[in-house]
């Protein structure tokens, strides 16, 4: 019946959804009808056979099972998804889950690439020393921070070279601006270069963030000299790229004997707040309403705060490109000011 449809065109065949799914999916795709709802079957793309499944039952571990034993499947090219006992792999989910909790880490940080090259570095010396303890294998603060120095100058060797490339070709730019830490007292001034490398593919890396005591004047003299400090590993670079600020004195001044162009991006924001009243934006006036009690945060010190006039400046700027307000991720920033705002209470 199922592929009768299919041949009716009553069903179709979907493409698995990216990343997410099982690696089931790596071998399969879902039926749907004409509506684009799941029929419950899928359609196994080296044999082409159809098999029920049921999500909320016994799951898709038929299809992996049919992956690996199927005559036909055994004579794919490709690596076959290993079946994992659904225990072990909870037991993995929460040691994940503990070390964000025990660390403070971002979950973005367990489940990256990064992560995972670990976790199968760790498979793979298992399976060539069975019985190792992971305690034995751990490196020490020194270790990792020496082999982070070795990878930051071989990347750093790579990312000069492309960088002069794309220099004497004149398709790299530079882009740096200062901000301030109040809680260390420090100035922070961050130099990001952007190019296009052999294959026309944008790259941006962000080259150095030197840091400034507070007490320090940020004249122009002073980051220029900065700037040259820093750009000595990249020889004469510093004067070779085209530079991209916003039209601050210092940096106006830092920067007068090079080739220098204003941020438009800068200036979108700057011809805004010209027009805007910060209280009298739309989105902030949203944020305010939903405001929860709090014996520290004021309505004066909100609108004085860092957070607050970056979700400001960035609410204008989409107001500016996108021609209006609903443009709301950025409202994250607010919690730095201990805001509690919820982004599904701005969008109501």
């Amino acid at each position: 019946m199922v592929y009768e449809k299919l041949c009716d065109q009553d069903y179709a065949l979907e493409d698995p959804e990216k990343d997410w799914r099982s690696p089931a999916w790596h071998t399969f795709k879902p039926v749907i009808d004409d509506k684009k709802n799941k029929a419950g079957w899928a359609q196994c793309q080296v044999c082409f056979k159809c098999l029920k499944y049921d999500t909320t039952d016994t799951g898709i571990s038929g299809l992996l099972k049919h992956s690996r034993s199927g005559t036909a499947c055994k004579r794919q090219m490709f690596d076959t998804p290993v079946l994992v006992p659904k225990v072990l792999k909870d037991n993995l989910h929460n040691k994940l889950a503990e070390k964000c909790a025990r660390d403070l880490s971002s979950i973005n940080g367990v489940v990256g690439v990064g992560m995972t090259n670990v976790v199968q570095a760790g498979i793979d010396i298992g399976t060539a020393c069975p019985g190792v303890r992971a305690a034995e294998l751990m490196p020490c603060f020194n270790t990792v921070r020496r082999k982070l120095c070795y990878l930051a100058d071989e990347r750093r060797k790579v990312v000069v070279a492309g960088m002069k490339e794309a220099i004497a070709d004149g398709r790299c730019s530079a882009t740096t601006d200062m901000w301030t830490d109040e809680n260390r007292d420090f100035h922070y001034m961050t130099v990001t270069a952007h190019f296009t490398n052999a294959k026309f593919e944008p790259e941006s890396w962000d080259l150095c963030t030197p840091r400034f005591p507070c007490e320090s004047k940020t004249t122009g003299e002073y980051i220029r000299n900065a700037l040259v400090s820093e750009f000595t590993v990249l020889g004469r670079i510093y004067k070779k790229v085209e530079w991209v600020t916003d039209q601050g004195a210092n940096m106006v001044k830092a920067l007068e004997d090079v080739k220098r162009d204003d941020c438009t991006g800068a200036q979108f924001i700057v011809s805004c707040r010209e027009k805007n009243d910060l209280e009298k934006n739309y989105l902030v006036q949203k944020a305010l309403t939903h405001l929860q009690s709090s014996r520290w945060i004021t309505r004066e010190k909100l609108l004085n705060s860092v957070p607050f006039k970056r979700v400001n400046s960035q609410v204008m700027l989409d107001y500016a490109v996108h021609g209006d307000v609903a443009h709301v991720e950025h409202f994250p920033y607010l919690a730095r000011a201990g805001v509690r705002v919820r982004v599904e209470d701005l969008l109501h």
